[in-house]
């Protein structure tokens, strides 16, 4: 019977992702499988990511709803202009239609694998990260050096951007992450996300 099967079928090996910054974004886009309730939530987000003013948003949702999951595809199709073409699901095009045409430099801050009880200190990580994505946007690398080791690297890494390029940044893992740390560092995080968001 197996025989039969392979006869039919090419098996693949497995592939297991990693989520979140540290992912591939080709093998992210290929491998992930797109639903219609996800894709209308990546769509929406993808909209307000390059929109001319882009409030905060907040995903919020039970353990496994596939928060962390939407945020690490956003991130991709941002992150990765060559591979938005190359998408054959919908969602995903619909989603990169939105993205294409705007400059947008985006940042992955992970607080959940983090170790830090300091959001700036997660946020200096997240930042020199996105150095080449920073460069891409002719970004002084120097200077966005600096802004990633400062004490606000968003407002600083938001005005060293071109005129035309916009910085996104994506936070995933907060409630996970606040519920590890001091009382009063999760709420200077929640007070500094909220400035962050009227920037």
């Amino acid at each position: 019977m197996a025989k039969q099967i392979k006869a039919y079928v090419d098996v693949e090996a497995y592939v297991e992702l990693s989520w979140g910054r540290g992912s591939d974004p080709a093998v992210l886009l290929s491998s992930v499988l797109v639903g219609e309730a996800f894709g209308e939530a990546l769509a929406h987000l993808a909209e307000s990511a390059s929109g001319s003013a882009a409030p905060a948003r907040i995903i919020s949702g039970p353990n496994g709803a596939g928060k962390s999951t939407v945020l690490a595809v956003l991130h991709a199709l941002a992150a990765n202009p060559q591979g938005r073409s190359r998408t054959t699901d919908q969602h995903l095009r619909t989603a990169a239609s939105y993205l294409s045409g705007t400059g947008i430099v985006p940042v992955f801050a992970d607080l959940e694998s983090s170790d830090s009880p300091d959001l700036i200190t997660v946020l200096r990580v997240a930042f020199g990260a996105a150095a080449s994505l920073a460069a891409a946007a002719s970004a002084d690398p120097n200077e966005w050096t600096a802004a990633s080791m400062s004490d606000d690297p968003v407002a600083r890494g938001a005005a060293i951007l071109p005129a035309g390029w916009r910085l996104v940044l994506f936070v995933d893992g907060l409630a996970k992450w606040a519920s590890r740390v001091e009382r009063e560092a999760a709420r200077h995080a929640i007070a500094e996300l909220v400035r962050f968001g009227d920037l």
